[in-house]
C-alpha cells in the first residue's frame, strides 16, 4: 500500500528597519513567482477540468478536495483498491492509501496512479500547496515541536536537528518519529 498526502503550509511576512530582507519576506516573494509560473503553465497545459478551477488563479480547499476525489474515482474505475481517505492531521489536505491492481505489478500501479493524477489533479494540487506555503519561520517552529516530541519520546535528537534531519531520523524509530512529526503538522 501506497500513503499519499500533501503537507501543506502558510506563508507570511515581516519586515526590518534595517534595509536587508527578512528570510519570511524573501520567501513570501519566492512564493508568489512560483504560484505565477505554475498559474500560468497549469493554464496553457492543465486537462480541462482543472483549467476549470484553475481559472480564477485560486485553489479552495473545495475545489481541491473535488480534484482528490476525481483522482481517488479515476483510481478505482482502474481498479486500484483506495482506503483510508482522510483528512491529513493539520485538515489542510487529503490522505488516502492505495495499492494493487488486480493481477498486474508495481509499474502498473504507479502508471494507473500517475495518469488519474495528471488527469484530475496534478496541477490543482500544485497551486493549492504553492498558495499555502509554510514560511521559514512556521516551519522551524513546527522543527521544532517535533524534535520536543521525539526527545520525550526517547529518541537522541541533535540540537539544531534540520528539517531534512527530522526525517532522517524516522528509520531509527519510525512509530514516535511518525507520530511527532503528524503531531507538530509536518
Amino acid at each position: 500500500m501506497v500513503v499519499v498526502g500533501v503537507v501543506l503550509i502558510v506563508a507570511a511576512a515581516c519586515t526590518r528597519t534595517d534595509g536587508t530582507t527578512p528570510p519570511d519576506l524573501e520567501f513570501q516573494r519566492q512564493i508568489q513567482a512560483a504560484r505565477d509560473r505554475e498559474l500560468s503553465a497549469a493554464l496553457t497545459d492543465a486537462p480541462p477540468e482543472q483549467k476549470e478551477i484553475l481559472r480564477d488563479g485560486v485553489v479552495t480547499f473545495d475545489e481541491y478536495e473535488r480534484a482528490v476525489l476525481a483522482t481517488i474515482a479515476c483510481l478505482r474505475d482502474a481498479g486500484v483498491e483506495v482506503i483510508d481517505i482522510r483528512p491529513s492531521d493539520d485538515g489542510t489536505s487529503i490522505d488516502f492509501t492505495y495499492g494493487g491492481v488486480p493481477d498486474e505489478g508495481a509499474d502498473a500501479l504507479e502508471e494507473v496512479f500517475n495518469r488519474c493524477w495528471d488527469r484530475h489533479v496534478s496541477y490543482v494540487a500544485d497551486l493549492y500547496s504553492i498558495q499555502n506555503a509554510r514560511s521559514p519561520s512556521e516551519t522551524a517552529e513546527h522543527v521544532r515541536q517535533a524534535a520536543r516530541c521525539m526527545r520525550a519520546a526517547g529518541m537522541e535528537v541533535p540540537p539544531e536537528v534540520s528539517y531534512q534531519g527530522l526525517f532522517d531520523l524516522v528509520p531509527s524509530d519510525p512509530e514516535p518519529a511518525l507520530r511527532c512529526l503528524r503531531e507538530a503538522g509536518l
